[in-house]
């Protein structure tokens, strides 16, 4: 089930019954347990979600009508979909521009790396030498690590233009609304 179609199924949760702050959590978590099949996006905490609902929850009824409902799940949705959207991008474009770029700085002419590591290396594995083998290796390396780094890095950008403060674990209402 794409991360499309969980959203939908919880739009349409919300016309069967009016979600609580549990249904609400233990929904956000079904939602990130797909979008993760697609990048590795950490979950709000169940004290960003409290403090979604405790902001959206305008009647103070305790329960979400649709209008707050599709209003806290636009905000969550927006906050993996940008992380999701980094990751793709960072393992598509970045990744192989990096390690191509790693292999030519390391195969120029006259270079260090020439000097004093291919000379030495015996002709049986001369294969290691080939630019291919390591623009291909270093390619692989950077998409496993490259994506969560990008991902980490946004989480912290992110989160702090949406007034999330990990220390005391709050979110600043003001700022979300915006």
């Amino acid at each position: 089930m794409s991360s499309h179609s969980q959203f939908v199924s919880l739009f349409n949760f919300v016309f069967l019954c009016h979600p609580s702050i549990t249904d609400l959590d233990e929904r956000v978590l079904l939602m990130y347990i797909n979008i993760n099949r697609q990048a590795v996006v950490p979950p709000p905490t169940r004290e960003t979600v409290t403090a979604l609902f405790r902001n959206a929850d305008t009647d103070r009824s305790n329960l979400l009508d649709r209008d707050q409902f599709r209003h806290i799940m636009l905000v969550i949705y927006s906050r993996a979909t940008a992380r999701v959207i980094l990751a793709k991008i960072s393992k598509v474009v970045l990744a192989p521009l990096l390690a191509l770029q790693t292999v030519r700085m390391a195969s120029c002419s006259g270079c260090w790396w020439e000097e004093h590591v291919v000379s030495r290396v015996p002709e049986k594995w001369g294969f290691l030498l080939d630019s291919n083998v390591w623009r291909t290796a270093l390619t692989v390396l950077f998409v496993i690590t490259l994506s969560n780094v990008v991902v980490g890095a946004a989480t912290v950008v992110l989160d702090g233009l949406c007034g999330v403060d990990k220390k005391k674990e709050e979110v600043d209402v003001k700022t979300i609304r915006a």
